[in-house]
């Protein structure tokens, strides 16, 4: 299937509009994503802290809270996670469900492997979470962890709103593109069109004096005796033909 200029040229504008945008679209993602993982570290951070100074008081928990009475800490937040770790082997393991409440999760294989660097690990139903880890003054190893569901949200937001503004770029690219091509290209169309004219005028008729001779000598056509054509008595250049 053979396209025409316009085709081609709107074609080439949209494809060239909708790379750029997807580059410019990807490297935000990316970038975002890192702001907000790094922020959500900080805050990981600040949950270890926390969770190391309440484990440190020693006071009486609830009996629905031992081993991870560290989650009912002053400042920590709803669906904050937390995990005992005794001499390689996780004791408990729970989740933050409300004020003085928790609920207790079966620990993922790979809650052993975590460090003070925040990483990201896998809880199942509940999501990812980036958590971190700290020893106490007895040896236990405490692990708390934050949920990515905001970080999640917050990226898929933004990816729908690149995509709308990229589809609402390409659209309105498009029907631009369209109108002004055409009236370029008619534009063209009519320039070409005057030099063809121009160059197509007609050529200069015959020379008037040659007219001139052909009809003079029509008369005396056949009249020539020795087979040459007779001289006209008035006029030195015309001879009969």
């Amino acid at each position: 299937m053979t396209m025409s200029l316009e085709t081609k040229l709107v074609v080439s504008s949209i494809a060239l509009l909708a790379t750029v945008c997807a580059v410019i679209a990807t490297a935000t993602t990316l970038l975002f994503h890192d702001f907000l993982t790094d922020r959500l570290d900080r805050q990981v951070t600040s949950a270890v802290r926390r969770s190391t100074s309440a484990a440190a008081q020693r006071d009486d928990p609830p009996p629905e809270a031992r081993e991870v009475s560290f989650l009912l800490s002053p400042g920590q937040a709803e669906g904050t996670f937390g995990a005992r770790i005794r001499q390689g082997v996780v004791r408990r393991a729970a989740v933050l469900t409300g004020i003085s409440t928790v609920r207790e999760l079966p620990a993922p294989p790979s809650l052993a492997t975590v460090s003070r660097a925040p990483v990201t690990v896998d809880l199942g139903p509940l999501g990812d979470y980036r958590m971190a880890a700290a020893r106490t003054p007895d040896g236990d190893v405490l692990v708390t962890g934050l949920p990515m569901t905001a970080v999640d949200s917050m990226l898929t937001r933004l990816v729908v709103v690149e995509a709308a503004v990229t589809l609402a770029g390409v659209a309105l690219t498009a029907a631009a593109g369209t109108l002004l091509v055409r009236r370029a290209v008619r534009q063209l169309g009519r320039q070409r069109a005057g030099e063809h004219g121009v160059h197509a005028q007609p050529a200069a008729g015959p020379d008037p004096e040659v007219v001139f001779c052909a009809e003079l000598s029509r008369p005396f056509r056949g009249l020539s005796v020795t087979g040459r054509p007779p001289v006209l008595p008035f006029s030195g250049s015309c001879r009969v033909k």
